[in-house]
């Protein structure tokens, strides 16, 4: 999570954040930043950053993105660092945590889009994040060689199509998570991987 002036960035685990955060800071230049949380506080949503430190945040809200497959892919590798118990989880749209707790993509970003009504909500796209940051930070001046450095680095360290869902399995896993399905159609233009 960073906090800036006038925008904050939540970071929805497994989409890049440490890039992001990297490019943030490259591009503001450190200046127009009130914050850069770590550790604990790095995955909250507004209410709990506003709960807990009694501010609020800025209109622009900016939120890291990835699609659903990949994202699920990668989530649970870092929870579990095998695929053992993935796929009968994966193929009814849902995943675990390491204590074991499951649930479905969706519960976790709505956690991050609870504030509907805010006036300018923006995605940062893993897989297309230079151009998402260019568009996210217009009215920022910064070397966009620089940022496209930054950006290029590879997604993720493991080869996330070690599992491989039949087309029905892809339609249920888009079927148990609607937001994110709505909203991957939305940003991509489709639902596929």
């Amino acid at each position: 999570m960073i906090v800036g002036g006038n925008f904050v960035w939540l970071h929805l685990g497994k989409t890049g954040g440490k890039t992001t955060r990297k490019a943030i800071s490259f591009i503001t230049s450190n200046k127009n930043i009130e914050k850069i949380y770590s550790f604990p506080d790095h995955h909250f949503n507004i209410s709990q950053y506003e709960s807990k430190y009694n501010k609020k945040v800025g209109e622009k809200v900016i939120i890291g993105f990835r699609k659903l497959i990949p994202w699920m892919h990668s989530y649970h590798l870092q929870q579990h660092d095998n695929f053992s118990s993935f796929y009968d989880l994966a193929k009814e749209g849902k995943i675990m945590q390491r204590c074991g707790k499951i649930f479905t993509p969706d519960d976790i970003l709505k956690k991050y889009m609870e504030r509907k009504n805010h006036k300018d909500i923006s995605f940062l796209r893993l897989e297309n994040l230079f151009h998402d940051l260019n568009n996210a930070f217009s009215n920022f001046k910064y070397d966009k060689k620089k940022l496209k450095n930054i950006c290029d680095v590879k997604i993720g360290g493991r080869n996330y199509d070690i599992i491989a869902f039949s087309e029905r399995e892809k339609a249920i896993i888009f079927e148990k998570n609607p937001i994110w399905s709505k909203l991957q159609k939305q940003l991509y233009k489709d639902v596929s991987l």
